[in-house]
């Protein structure tokens, strides 16, 4: 389960670093959706998994980001995970770039995995 998330993590911040953020949508909705809403919700996501809680946005931060653009959101870094699990943006590019024309994966195994301690707000 980690190495699939971890996949589709690296695939977001790829394609957020590359700008082209819609290419992680499922094709099926391609074309039936609100541009900025997505922009939006993909921003949103990659501030959530900031390795540092305190650059992460409150639930209420999320919500009001969610129904309105009065909030004005910071630039996300990459992920810990990736870091952590010693891919670069290069690297990340790289393999996944070739995961397209092959099936392996992203070498990441439970030893890398980011264990997050909860800090209450």
């Amino acid at each position: 389960m980690y190495v699939c998330l971890t996949k589709v993590l690296a695939q977001a911040w790829k394609n957020w670093i590359d700008r082209t953020p819609f290419q992680i949508l499922d094709p099926k909705v391609r074309g039936s959706y609100s541009r900025n809403e997505v922009q939006r919700c993909i921003h949103i996501a990659l501030l959530c998994v900031q390795e540092n809680p305190v650059e992460r946005p409150s639930m209420a931060t999320i919500m009001l980001a969610l129904n309105s653009y009065s909030v004005t959101l910071g630039f996300p870094r990459q992920p810990a995970s990736l870091v952590r699990g010693r891919a670069t943006t290069e690297r990340l590019r790289h393999q996944l770039d070739s995961d397209h024309s092959n099936s392996s994966s992203i070498p990441f195994s439970a030893a890398d995995s980011l264990i997050t301690q909860v800090y209450p707000r």
